[in-house]
């Protein structure tokens, strides 16, 4: 399976592992519950870039209107992304020979 993020803004894989991931910002906000990928709503990371990017110039508070914040547990880390789109490919073959076709 292959996912590919469209219009990425964030991207982490950062501590917690799966052993310490109750102490998450996120755990009591609804990741002690997610068993695969989830959506953060009313994302203070999105709020947090935006307020970030208001010093630019040409700077529109539209544009993170669309932004999902995604958030993916994983054995050794947690992995969040802010993306304005998610596609989900199941492809076949190693992890590389299936990244190497959704590309394609």
């Amino acid at each position: 399976m292959v996912m590919e993020w469209t219009g990425c803004q964030f991207a982490s894989m950062a501590p917690p592992n799966d052993e310490a991931i109750s102490g998450h910002r996120l755990w009591i906000r609804g990741l002690q519950d997610l068993l695969w990928l989830g959506i953060v709503h009313d994302s203070e990371l999105i709020a947090g870039l935006e307020l970030q990017n208001r010093v630019h110039p040409m700077h529109s508070a539209a544009r993170f209107e669309s932004l999902t914040h995604y958030l993916l547990p994983l054995k050794e880390c947690v992995v969040e992304l802010v993306a304005r789109d998610l596609a989900v490919h199941r492809i076949g073959g190693t992890t590389v020979e299936a990244a190497v076709r959704a590309r394609a």
